[in-house]
């Protein structure tokens, strides 16, 4: 990759912390989105890399609509953040992949900090190592807490238990 392109690829990414409060960052800027829901949509998708279909993000995260409200309002969101995405792209590069029946994020597009705790933890295990030892203290010690850290969403409960398995972990 020449170096214009590598350029281009850092900007485009966005860098999502979960350890601790959530912050989002993209081209170099917070983040911002319109709603608890919106952020904790994308969350997801980050956090659980893949393609996931419609109709369970709908019942996850408005589980008490009927299933074309459901629907409806998860298209809204999903252009919500495409918008915010776009707002401060500087490139063509897709951050969110989008299917008829499914839903995920390009993860070459991502920098999230529990996977870089994931990944360390995986190298201690196949070739322990000092200096992987050191860069995982690093990456913990500048992590601001638990995952997701204050967040609760009683209203959502299928969310809720997704967080705890996830703080569990």
């Amino acid at each position: 990759m020449c170096a214009c392109n590598y350029r281009k690829w850092l900007i485009s990414q966005l860098h999502i912390a979960v350890l601790g409060s959530p912050q989002i960052y993209h081209a170099g800027q917070s983040l911002p989105l319109p709603t608890r829901k919106t952020l904790a949509l994308l969350l997801y998708l980050a956090v659980e890399g893949g393609m996931h279909p419609r109709a369970h993000l709908s019942r996850l995260f408005w589980p008490d609509s009927e299933d074309a409200q459901r629907q409806a309002t998860l298209r809204g969101v999903l252009r919500d953040i495409r918008h915010a995405l776009q707002d401060r792209a500087r490139s063509e590069l897709p951050h969110v992949l989008v299917r008829r029946d499914a839903l995920g994020l390009d993860p070459q597009q991502i920098h999230l900090d529990v996977q870089i705790v994931q990944e360390l933890v995986a190298a201690l295990h196949s070739q322990p190592a000092q200096s992987t030892v050191e860069r995982l203290s690093e990456v913990l010690l500048s992590s601001q807490g638990p995952f997701l850290d204050g967040w609760s969403f009683g209203d959502l409960p299928l969310f809720e238990d997704w967080i705890v398995s996830r703080r569990a972990y």
